[in-house]
């Protein structure tokens, strides 16, 4: 019984390079994401539901977001939803 590797042997050798050549980009990626971390402070948050609420209450990325949306309310052309932190854009 013949497989698709004895029929098509090029196309498993392309598959087999493409996948090696992806998993090297990925590894790339992945080593250079930690030396550019994110500019926006990673957080920890409390475990309960009700302690979360409060401590996104006073917390400064969620006050600034929501001064942002109050500021840019009037704007017609913004959009309906928010893909990214509002002050972002011009």
């Amino acid at each position: 019984m013949t497989t698709h590797r004895w029929i098509f042997p090029s196309a498993s050798i392309r598959f087999r390079a493409i996948a090696g050549l992806a998993w090297c980009v990925f590894l790339t990626i992945v080593r250079a994401a930690g030396k550019y971390p994110s500019p926006v402070p990673g957080q920890r948050f409390a475990e309960t539901w009700a302690e979360q609420e409060q401590e996104l209450k006073a917390n400064a990325l969620m006050l600034r977001c929501a001064e942002s949306r109050k500021k840019l309310a009037a704007d017609l052309q913004r959009p309906a939803y928010q893909a990214r932190l509002v002050t972002h854009w011009k």
